[in-house]
């Protein structure tokens, strides 16, 4: 887009805000990307799996995922997620 080439692109909102091109973000987001961990399929694994979803839980219970997204993304992920 800069090169006068392209018109339009999707991208990661902070890094298309942060580019350093005279870019502008328009229009709702068109898709949500997931984040998965991969962990071995055993008893260990399996305990760290609760762990992990209970604390994710934990912290969007209590904001804390909003607040850091907003912070550092300018906008809180979990509008985008429903």
């Amino acid at each position: 887009m800069a090169t006068g080439q392209a018109d339009a692109t999707t991208g990661y909102k902070p890094s298309v805000e942060n580019s350093g091109y005279d870019l502008k973000v328009v229009g709702d987001p068109v898709a949500a990307t997931p984040v998965y961990f991969i962990l071995r399929q055993d008893d260990e694994a399996a305990a760290l799996v609760e762990k992990i979803d209970a604390t994710l839980q934990e912290m969007i219970d209590d904001g804390t995922v909003s607040a850091l997204s907003e912070q550092f993304l300018g906008e809180d992920i979990l509008d985008a997620i429903g």
